[in-house]
Formats: structure tokens, C-alpha cells, sequence
């Protein structure tokens, strides 16, 4: 882990029927959404801000870790200066 890259970790839905949420924080997830994490509990439920798509981006609120698979992204420069995210399989047990 290289503290001068930045990173993040985003959880994306990859099976369907399995998010449930209720209550005003709660943030209803499906396939094909990316969701930055910014907190946990050790019930199982995340906190996080949804990155895309575009009609959710700045959503907030919690969502359950069942059926998402977590990524971490990391940020770089190539070699022209363009920007570009690696992301890399990550595992719940690292980040609780």
C-alpha cells in the first residue's frame, strides 16, 4: 500500500434481489451501480455516496454487503499525464 496514490474503496451490486434497505438512510442498490464506502458496521451494512450512474450520482446513504463485490481504485498519471483508475479485487474482511 503506497500512501501517496490515492485510493478508494467502491462496492458494486452484482446480484439482483439482494439489497435490502429501509428507513430514511437507506440506499436502494442494484446491478451496474458503483458506490464509493465510507463507513461499516459490524452487522453488515455500509455507508456510501453512489458514483454512477449518472441519474443516482450524489445519492447517499447504507446498503447491505450481500451480492456487491468490492473494489479498490486506485488513482494515477500514465506516462502522457493522463488520468486513469486501476481497480483491483478487494475483500470485505480487509476494510472492517
Amino acid at each position: 500500500w503506497d500512501e501517496r496514490v490515492p485510493r478508494m474503496i467502491v462496492a458494486c451490486p452484482v446480484a439482483t434481489g439482494m439489497h435490502p434497505s429501509w428507513g430514511q438512510d437507506g440506499l436502494q442498490v442494484e446491478p451496474g451501480d458503483v458506490l464509493a464506502c465510507e463507513c461499516t458496521d459490524a452487522s453488515g451494512w455500509w455507508c456510501g455516496t453512489v458514483l454512477a450512474p449518472d441519474r443516482l450520482v450524489g445519492r447517499w446513504g447504507c446498503f447491505r454487503r450481500d451480492g456487491v463485490r468490492l473494489l479498490e481504485a486506485s488513482f494515477r498519471r500514465d506516462v502522457t499525464g493522463t488520468s486513469v483508475v486501476d481497480f483491483t479485487a478487494a475483500t470485505w474482511e480487509a476494510f472492517e
